[in-house]
């Protein structure tokens, strides 16, 4: 037996679109989510190689200088990854679509209460 509030078919599409936005959401979140988790992967990655890198010329000071501002600049300006060099998948992303979503919702809410 179904819910009082579904019988009406306006709520029953109403929590169909419902659910498919949220299923939506957790995809973007998901994609978004693994992109900054692999350019952070990397970074870590490329870290830990080059501490434990042992070679008589890291003695030198110009070339731990060297090394230093490599790290540096690797955790400073890491892999980023794009969508065919258009904008960056992170979770900053996301927020964003999140926001337009809901600044999307509130025009239509408006426009269909001015409406009626």
């Amino acid at each position: 037996m179904m819910p009082a509030i579904i019988h009406n078919r306006e709520y029953f599409h109403l929590f169909i679109r419902i659910f498919d936005l949220i299923y939506m959401l957790a995809l973007v979140f998901t994609y978004c989510n693994c992109a900054y988790n692999v350019a952070d992967e990397c970074t870590d990655g490329m870290v830990k190689i080059i501490l434990k890198l042992e070679s008589p010329l890291l003695n030198d000071t110009t070339y731990e200088c060297k090394i230093n501002m490599f790290l540096l600049t690797v955790n400073e300006f890491g892999p980023a990854v794009n969508l065919a060099g258009f904008f960056n998948i992170n979770r900053i992303l996301f927020g964003s679509i999140v926001s337009v979503l809901i600044t999307y919702l509130v025009i239509i809410i408006q426009l269909k209460s001015s409406v009626e």
